[in-house]
């Protein structure tokens, strides 16, 4: 039993109180053996002696029954709900049975009922808040990824890209507004149509 595990102690006395019954339990959605269920049984006062084996039967809130096996120390049993019975939000049922073979008789008895809900802890669906990065880190993420001229231009050039994150010193001239071309310092005016006229590229596109 973990340390960290919800315990819950009950005294049964088999003739004066035959089956105990506890309602209004909460368990945890996706815990995994956080609640330990303890029996100590007598009867008529006195600590029975003869017990055996003890049985959890979990009865989930989609129908399926988890058998657990309990542990036995005296007169003391014990249930340990595995993984199992925290799968699904809803309604459930526990029962503990007490187990003997005394004598000639096999002897299996009820001896708690406890019912509650599993209740929702967590979704499947998470936020990840991703990471908080400083300017500094920012800055050094981008320099990382661009390629800087090896040495200053000169007047009259710019700073220009190559389209693959590097970037260069070229002619101004050579970065003109779309529309045009400079051909050996001449500028064009480019336009589309099946005519030109001199000085002009004409631009047919492809059928």
């Amino acid at each position: 039993m973990a340390d960290i595990s919800h315990v819950l102690p009950v005294k049964v006395d088999l003739v004066s109180e035959r089956i105990k019954r506890i309602s209004g339990l909460v368990l945890g959605y996706a815990d995994e053996a956080a609640d330990v269920f303890t029996v100590t049984l007598y009867k008529n006062g006195t600590a029975v002696s003869d017990l055996e084996t003890a049985t959890g039967y979990f009865i989930r809130p989609d129908g399926t029954n988890v058998a657990i096996a309990g542990l036995v120390d005296g007169n003391l049993i014990s249930v340990t709900l595995p993984a199992e019975c925290y799968d699904y939000i809803g309604s459930f049922t526990l029962t503990i049975k007490a187990g003997s073979t005394a004598g000639e008789d096999n002897t299996t008895t009820t001896v708690l009922i406890l019912k509650g809900r599993v209740v929702i802890t967590r979704t499947d669906a998470t936020a990840d808040p991703g990471s908080i990065f400083s300017f500094e880190d920012i800055w050094t993420a981008i320099g990382g990824k661009v390629d800087e001229p090896s040495s200053e231009g000169t007047s009259g050039q710019a700073l220009l890209t190559d389209g693959s994150g590097g970037r260069y010193w070229g002619s101004a001239a050579s970065s003109g507004a779309t529309g045009s071309l400079i051909v050996d310092g001449v500028t064009y005016s480019l336009r589309t149509g099946t005519t030109g006229a001199a000085g002009y590229i004409t631009l047919v596109p492809e059928s």
